[in-house]
């Protein structure tokens, strides 16, 4: 997703929050009081690397939420830890992360995640251990695909965010209903289009592609960069003479958006 205003960053804290609480109310059906005096919860993100201000906000949110529950007592009178597991957005260290969290740390169970390209191949370890995870933010149509494949196995896992098709769709949807309302009168039907290199890119540049080109649209520039590229000149370049009515970009980490506004 691109650069956001620090409204809706705000709300997505918010959104991790109730997650949070509800990942706890599903613990205690799932897993009853037993004789833990505390409940402890991985939550997993990119605490570093190109994603690192999505992980911040994770942080922010999750400590919010803590303070907030321990001051009323905990949940059913237990103190409530978290311990943090960063992914780097990187797929093998996020099955690393959650091998930890589950063996090492002994978390009750996990919330979070921000790439679709480290949910997928971290969610083949919480089904081994019977660990619930609720993924947020990441949204690829993969994830429940192999849900839905294998649901027995895939049980543990919950995907809590829209998923990219309902997150695309609905952002292009929007832009048409404009258009046909007279609200917006692009000078032409040229779209370019710039995203990330990884499976959350890739899937949002699928869609648009698709959707554009089938009513009309010419794509006249596709690009797909590092999830941490600084240097936007050859792309904008390509397109300043082709005066795109609409340019479409897609990051998941804010520095990255920003250096391409």
């Amino acid at each position: 997703m691109g650069s956001m205003p620090e409204r809706t960053k705000y709300v997505l804290l918010g959104v991790i929050v109730v997650v949070v609480i509800v990942a706890v109310a599903a613990w205690f059906l799932l897993a009853g009081p037993g004789g833990k005096t505390t409940v402890k919860i991985g939550v997993v993100g990119p605490f570093t690397g190109p994603a690192a201000p999505t992980g911040k906000a994770y942080k922010v949110g999750a400590e919010v939420w803590l303070e907030d529950i321990n001051a009323k007592g905990g949940i059913l009178g237990r103190k409530v830890e978290i311990v943090y597991g960063d992914t780097q957005s990187k797929a093998d260290v996020g099955v690393s992360v959650m091998e930890k969290l589950i063996t090492q740390d002994q978390v009750d169970y996990i919330v979070g995640g921000t790439h679709s390209h480290v949910a997928l191949a971290a969610m083949e370890v919480p089904p081994k251990y019977k660990k619930l995870w609720i993924i947020t933010t990441a949204a690829s149509l993969e994830i429940g695909k192999k849900i839905m494949n294998n649901p027995e196995k895939y049980k543990y896992i919950f995907q809590a965010n829209v998923n990219m098709s309902g997150w695309q769709y609905g952002v292009m949807y929007g832009i048409f209903y404009h258009i046909d309302q007279g609200e917006f009168e692009p000078p032409n039907k040229k779209i370019a289009i710039i995203v990330e290199d990884t499976s959350w890119g890739e899937i949002t540049q699928k869609a648009w592609v698709d959707e554009f080109t089938k009513r009309g649209w010419t794509i006249v520039a596709n690009e797909k960069v590092r999830k941490d590229e600084s240097d936007f000149y050859p792309f904008l370049n390509k397109i300043k003479d082709e005066h795109p009515s609409i340019i479409k970009s897609e990051f998941t980490s804010v520095t990255t958006q920003i250096a391409f506004l």
